[in-house]
């Protein structure tokens, strides 16, 4: 899932449910870092625990 600039502006790609999604974020790296990180939080389903 990566994160791109383009036009000055950075943007998130991702897929989910086989689908690819794209997202404009802004003008800073961090903010689509911190966006990416909460959409893999949101979609990527948890492991569960073994013990």
């Amino acid at each position: 899932m990566p994160v791109f600039r383009k036009h000055n502006q950075w943007w998130v790609d991702y897929y989910f449910q086989g689908r690819r999604y794209r997202r404009l974020i802004g003008p800073r790296k961090r903010d689509a870092e911190d966006a990416l990180s909460q959409i893999e939080a949101h979609f990527l389903p948890s492991k569960p625990c073994l013990n």
